[in-house]
């Protein structure tokens, strides 16, 4: 599953910096276009009983695209917000990945497994090391509520989310704007003749 989402995000990567500048500097509707793919087939896993092989393929395509869109999108927030404080706003960034990852990890254990039932083993399991492990047919049932419960969760986080971020206006340097400035002169005495 892990391996799925990481190839996802990092096919997703650039499409996201494209994606900013094809709207021009705004990473709002970069983060919205992913959590729309992501949250649509979160929702798909919810609803539909799909064989194991294809639910882990269909999760782990959502949260990719939308790891990989939302990254450059909040990177490129944060950049022009201070874009002489990289490692800071990096900071702020990958502490927030875990802070996420440790509340995440606590809120699916107990959506999935309110009653921390524990695996069971084969029944003719002689060494637990060594046999296969599952979790009952109960945990299994909490599925698609506890998948509901993270979309409205998500679906409030990401609005929130993309309420508050924005873009800085990008100002060009000043040796950008005298290069432009000579560039225009022959245009400009151009059009006056």
């Amino acid at each position: 599953m892990f391996t799925i989402i990481l190839g996802t995000s990092s096919l997703c990567y650039p499409f996201g910096n494209y994606l900013v500048d094809y709207f021009e500097n705004n990473s709002k509707p970069v983060i919205l276009l992913g959590a729309t793919v992501a949250m649509s087939c979160v929702t798909a896993c919810s609803i539909f009983e799909f064989p194991p092989w294809v639910f882990v393929f269909v999760y782990s395509i959502g949260m990719g695209t939308l790891k990989g869109l939302m990254q450059p999108a909040i990177w490129r927030a944060g950049l022009t917000q201070l874009p002489k404080k990289q490692g800071l706003m990096s900071a702020f960034i990958i502490s927030g990945y875990g802070f996420g990852g440790f509340g995440f990890g606590l809120l699916i254990n107990h959506l999935f497994n309110p009653d921390n039932i524990k695996f069971q083993y084969d029944a003719d399991c002689t060494d637990e090391a060594k046999c296969n492990k599952f979790l009952p047919k109960e945990v299994g049932d909490n599925l698609p509520h506890a998948f509901m419960v993270l979309i409205i969760i998500y679906s409030c986080l990401i609005l929130i989310g993309t309420s508050l971020i924005k873009n800085a206006p990008v100002q060009p340097e000043e040796s950008n704007v005298e290069e432009l400035q000579e560039l225009n002169e022959p245009i400009n005495d151009a059009k006056s003749d």
